[in-house]
């Protein structure tokens, strides 16, 4: 009985990454946006990471870790807040 309820503890507390600012949109595809996003570690704070994300729709995407070379005049800045964590501050 412990064991079970360890085990779905485990896998009911497994977090997502959570987009908290859009900070980039691509000129040329309105799908492919820049986004920063935050993981809840629990005790430990916060896990973060800019990622490039291609959305082909609400639920299907794709990422990859942000370039640090990529060419500033293909992306229109947005700053978009999203607080998908609904942190206060």
């Amino acid at each position: 009985m412990i064991l079970k309820i360890g085990i779905l503890n485990f896998i009911f507390s497994i977090s997502t990454w959570k987009t908290q600012t859009i900070l980039y949109q691509n000129k040329e595809n309105k799908n492919l946006k820049v986004e920063f996003q935050m993981l809840d570690i629990g005790f430990a704070g916060y896990d973060k990471r800019e990622v490039e994300i291609h959305y082909f729709t609400d639920w299907f995407y794709t990422f990859k870790p942000r370039k640090e070379n990529y060419e500033p005049s293909k992306w229109d800045i947005i700053n978009k807040e999203v607080n998908e964590l609904n942190l206060v501050y």
